[in-house]
């Protein structure tokens, strides 16, 4: 009987021996199909991203070429603005000229000699400019200085400053002051209003920063100050 209980013993151990080297053995087989089956995944995922990366970079390097393609067929914005803005001066400069030339058929002729070195176009530009500067009394503004003239005439001060000695008979100051003071004179024979005006509004009215240079030039000009001017009765 103990022989028979021993011997059962013994089988129940060799039967959980199986079972879990059974257990072992299947889950290791298990592991292995999973671990396979992983494998094949990222492999296809590997492939669809290097497919993919390939495409992208296929499709950049066309961008890259037809874009560079374009830059050099095509003009840049800053040379088509340069292009627009030459096109503009050219036709200003032409409509300069023939009011110059309609200037000259109603006065003397120009001596182009001398204005030398600076040449004739330039010199027939030069005076058109300052005609528009004088009819369009843009001599009134506070700012104005030969410098800054100069840069809206697109020349230089020393060109500038010839054409307006020569023509005009005066430096640029005088000839400055020379339009300014003839445009007051004008204002006082029309506008009644003006003498009741302070000194300080009519600085500002001709562009006159300083009533004391203002008062300085007035003198020399009406030949008494501006207060004596102003209170004789018209």
């Amino acid at each position: 009987m103990q022989y028979y209980i021993d011997y059962q013993e013994k089988n129940q151990q060799d039967l959980k021996l199986l079972l879990d080297k059974i257990h072992k053995e299947y889950d290791k087989e298990t592991l292995k199909q999973e671990k396979a089956k992983l494998d094949k995944i990222q492999e296809h995922h590997l492939l669809k991203y290097a497919l993919l990366g390939g495409v992208t970079l296929c499709l950049l390097s066309a961008w890259f070429w037809i874009r560079r393609k374009k830059t050099k067929t095509q003009p840049s914005k800053g040379k088509i603005e340069n292009t627009s803005l030459d096109l503009v001066l050219k036709d200003e400069e032409q409509e300069i000229e023939q009011k110059v030339q309609q200037e000259n058929e109603k006065t003397t002729p120009i001596d182009y000699e001398a204005y030398a070195p600076i040449n004739r176009k330039t010199v027939d530009y030069l005076l058109g400019k300052l005609l528009e500067f004088e009819q369009e009394k843009a001599f009134l503004a506070s700012n104005t200085r030969l410098s800054t003239l100069a840069e809206d005439f697109n020349t230089n001060r020393k060109y500038l400053s010839k054409v307006i000695k020569v023509s005009r008979g005066n430096s640029f100051n005088d000839y400055l002051n020379a339009l300014r003071l003839a445009y007051l004179e004008e204002l006082l024979k029309t506008d009644k209003e003006l003498k009741t005006k302070s000194i300080r509004e009519i600085c500002d009215l001709l562009g006159y920063a300083s009533p004391e240079s203002f008062h300085t030039l007035f003198r020399e000009h009406f030949g008494c100050p501006p207060k004596e001017y102003m209170e004789t009765p018209s």
